[in-house]
């Protein structure tokens, strides 16, 4: 087993600078317009109707703004002898590897364009019992419920989305590999129920 305080951190999303800043301006820009409407509006009617217009126009300008700092900084995977710790930015919380029962990646089957296929891959923490997740309370945004893919593993696991190409995916499976080889499994397929048509 490798060292435990060597970690091995993979960035899976970054924002460049220009990015953000694009992003915030964009956003921003929206809201702003959505804002002197409503400024500019005289009747009670028309002042309520472009208040509410404003106001679910400032949601994704706040979204994006709450966002900037730790896309910046990174959000990713670190892995090391003590366990798997996701990051977001400067949050990180270590699931130990006693808790594990393995990782892998999982993709939906989903239809598109009249096939079922797999979805673009995340990387999902299993952990011994689906109850433990509690114990973990900052990542309780990542837990997402799912059929266990195999009788050993939780029902439901922790899920990160990765990106369809690129060496994230390589990078995350050596490095279990390297600290937790028993530990690494899948790949997983979520049969996904089709959507209501």
């Amino acid at each position: 087993m490798a060292e435990v305080g060597r970690g091995e951190r993979v960035v899976v999303a970054r924002w460049s600078a220009a990015m953000a800043i694009g992003l915030v301006v964009a956003t921003g820009v929206i809201f702003a317009g959505g804002l002197v409407a409503f400024l500019g509006a005289s009747g009670v009617k028309e002042r309520v109707t472009l208040g509410v217009v404003a106001a679910v126009l400032a949601v994704p300008f706040l979204l994006v703004a709450r966002r900037v700092p730790s896309m910046l900084r990174g959000m990713g995977i670190e892995v090391d002898g003590e366990g798997v710790r996701p990051f977001d930015g400067r949050r990180s919380t270590l699931v130990p590897w006693t808790d594990i029962a393995g990782v892998g990646f999982g993709s939906d089957m989903v239809h598109r364009y009249g096939t079922k296929r797999p979805s673009a891959p995340a990387f999902e923490i299993y952990l011994r019992h689906a109850g433990e997740a509690d114990r973990f309370p900052g990542l309780r945004s990542d837990w997402r419920p799912v059929q266990a893919p195999a009788e050993e593993l939780s029902a439901g696991c922790f899920s990160y989305r990765l990106a369809a190409s690129g060496p994230v995916g390589e990078q995350l499976e050596a490095a279990v590999r390297r600290h937790q080889p028993d530990l690494w499994r899948g790949p997983f397929v979520h049969d996904r129920p089709d959507p209501i048509r």
